[in-house]
């Protein structure tokens, strides 16, 4: 099993502006094969803008999964979250926007889906 990444967080405009950059990549290599080698990356680009007392975070996620099998078989996950809040003392309202779409390999089709699913919440965080 092998795992590594890299991460690059800032801070500017007296840490008013957060960027956020990453990485990751998870390799497994099978010890038998009866099991697939498997090699997964992680990747995450994002901001936040805190003017006091409020703040917007902004992401974008990309993940991508490889099965090593007779069939290559690739999967990919595409993620964007929107967050808009405010603070009040130690509380703080949120409400997030996430928009999220796969493409999952069918082995039995030799075609992708790709589902898409889109999520709102609203919290209240103490």
């Amino acid at each position: 099993h092998q795992a590594m990444g890299l991460v690059y967080k800032g801070s500017f405009l007296d840490k008013a502006l957060l960027p956020i950059v990453s990485w990751h990549n998870d390799k497994l290599e099978a010890p038998t094969t009866a099991r697939n080698d498997e090699d997964r990356n992680y990747y995450a680009v994002g901001f936040k803008y805190d003017w006091n007392p409020f703040f917007i975070d902004l992401d974008y996620l990309y993940n991508t999964y490889k099965g090593k099998s007779l069939v290559n078989e690739t999967d990919k996950n595409t993620t964007i979250v929107t967050t808009l809040g405010a603070r009040v003392d130690t509380w703080a309202l949120k409400l997030k926007y996430a928009n999220a779409e796969d493409e999952v390999f069918v082995p039995a089709t030799g075609n992708s889906t790709k589902p898409k699913t889109t999520s709102y919440a609203l919290a209240v965080e103490y």
